[in-house]
């Protein structure tokens, strides 16, 4: 025969199991809320170029110029951040038009840039903030463009990037 007191305990021990599973599934939608509000979500395009060192060479300000191919539907605004290889910079300048790889090797006098001498491009211009080291002039980089970023929240709420 089953005493009362032995159904209390069951109902107790099964009360305790039910607010431990609700507290750990808070627990786990509130961590999921909190990184969706509080976290950024970059979106960034990786771009080929070269460093640029000025006509002094060693000592001069550390530039670079990457190249955005003209097709691509990929909008750099000045003043995004840019980074790789150890280096961190902004964007100074950006082209509006499309130009050949050729001529842009020959307006910042250098003997080539990479890919295709034919192919359309459009120069994105890099400052770093720092001299340039010998030797750092037509060292061929490629380099992260930070074009935007969001939040996660913002991301399901808005319908995307």
């Amino acid at each position: 025969m089953v005493r009362p007191r032995d159904l209390d305990d069951a109902l107790r021990l099964t009360a305790r199991r039910t607010w431990a599973l609700l507290l750990a599934v808070a627990l786990v939608l509130g961590a999921g809320v909190a990184w969706s509000v509080t976290a950024r979500v970059e979106s960034t395009v990786t771009l080929d170029g070269v460093l640029l060192a000025g006509r002094e060479g060693g000592g001069a300000p550390l530039a670079a110029l990457l190249l955005v191919d003209a097709a691509a539907p990929v909008v750099v605004p000045v003043g995004a951040a840019v980074r790789g290889g150890g280096l961190t910079g902004t964007v100074a300048a950006t082209d509006p038009g499309p130009v050949p790889a050729r001529d842009l090797a020959t307006r910042y006098g250098l003997p080539g840039l990479p890919g295709d001498p034919g192919r359309l491009v459009r120069s994105v211009s890099v400052h770093f903030g720092v001299a340039a080291w010998p030797g750092a002039a037509r060292t061929p980089v490629r380099l992260d463009v930070v074009l935007g970023s969001r939040r996660p929240a913002d991301v399901l709420l808005h319908g995307g990037l």
